[in-house]
C-alpha cells in the first residue's frame, strides 16, 4: 500500500543521495527537503570525511493523539497475548500520528513482546476500521531504551524491522509522559530483533512550555545491493 509518510524509505533515501555524491557535503551537518505526500520533510546529513554517517529527519507535523482506544481486551486478543500482559503502570495503549497513524500499545516484558504475533481475524474485527490501524507494541528496557515490535495487516506487511514514521509518533507519545517542561528529551529505540534484523533508531523531542515543539528521528544506513537500468 501507499503510505503518505515513511521515516527509512526518507533516511535511505538521503543516505544515498549523499554517498553517490548527489548531495555534496561540505559542511559537517547537510540538509535537504524530500516532498512527501504529507508535505515537505527535513532531513540532515551528518558527515565525516565526505562520507554520510548519520541521517535524521523532522517530522513534518506536531503529534496527533487519538484517545478512544479499544478495550484492553480487545487489543490483547490482537496481539495473542493474555489481558495481564498489556497492563503496564504509567502507559496506556494511544493512537498517535506524526503523519501516519500507530497504535502504540505497552506490554508488561520483553517476553511478552517475544510472544506477540497478529490475530488477524480479531484484527479486523477490532482495528481494520480504525484511526491507527497499524499495531505498534513496546516495552520499556530502561529509562531511556524501549524495544518495539510493528505490524501492518492494512499494508500487507506482516511485520516491519524498523519502522522511522512509528518511531516519530512514538516520540511524541513519550515527550507527553515526560515530566520535564523544557529542553530535549532522547530515547533509543530497538526493533527488528525477533525478526533477526536488529535497527537502533534514535528519537528526541524538543519542548517548550510543556509543549512538543519539534520531533527528530534518524540512525545509520548501509547500501545492502546494487543495480543498473538501462534505458
Amino acid at each position: 500500500g501507499e503510505i503518505p509518510f515513511a521515516g527509512h524509505p526518507t533516511i535511505g533515501t538521503a543516505f544515498l543521495l549523499a554517498k553517490i555524491g548527489k548531495i555534496p557535503l561540505s559542511q559537517n551537518k547537510n540538509s535537504l527537503f524530500l516532498e512527501e505526500n504529507v508535505g515537505l520533510v527535513k532531513v540532515v546529513i551528518e558527515s565525516k570525511d565526505d562520507q554520510p554517517i548519520f541521517v535524521q529527519l523532522i517530522a513534518p507535523s506536531s503529534p496527533e493523539f487519538y484517545d478512544q482506544c479499544p478495550s484492553v481486551k480487545d487489543l490483547a486478543d490482537v496481539l495473542s497475548l493474555d489481558v495481564d500482559a498489556l497492563s503496564v503502570d504509567g502507559f496506556k495503549p494511544q493512537g498517535v500520528s506524526c503523519g501516519l497513524p500507530f497504535l502504540l500499545i505497552p506490554v508488561n516484558s520483553l517476553i511478552s513482546l517475544e510472544k506477540a504475533k497478529i490475530n488477524l481475524s480479531a484484527w479486523e474485527r477490532v482495528l481494520k476500521d480504525f484511526w491507527a490501524p497499524h499495531v505498534y507494541p513496546f516495552v520499556k528496557v530502561d529509562n531511556n531504551t524501549f524495544q518495539v515490535r510493528m505490524f501492518a495487516p492494512a499494508l500487507n506487511i506482516i511485520e516491519d524491522p524498523a519502522t522511522g514514521s512509528a518511531a516519530t509518533a512514538f516520540a511524541g507519545y513519550l515527550g507527553e509522559y515526560q515530566p520535564q517542561r523544557e529542553g530535549s528529551c532522547q530515547w533509543q529505540i530497538l526493533q527488528g530483533e525477533q525478526m533477526g534484523r536488529p535497527s537502533v533508531i534514535s528519537a528526541i523531542a524538543l519542548k517548550q512550555n510543556n509543549l512538543i515543539t519539534e520531533i527528530r528521528v534518524g540512525g545509520q544506513a548501509v547500501i545492502v545491493t546494487e543495480g543498473m537500468l538501462k534505458i
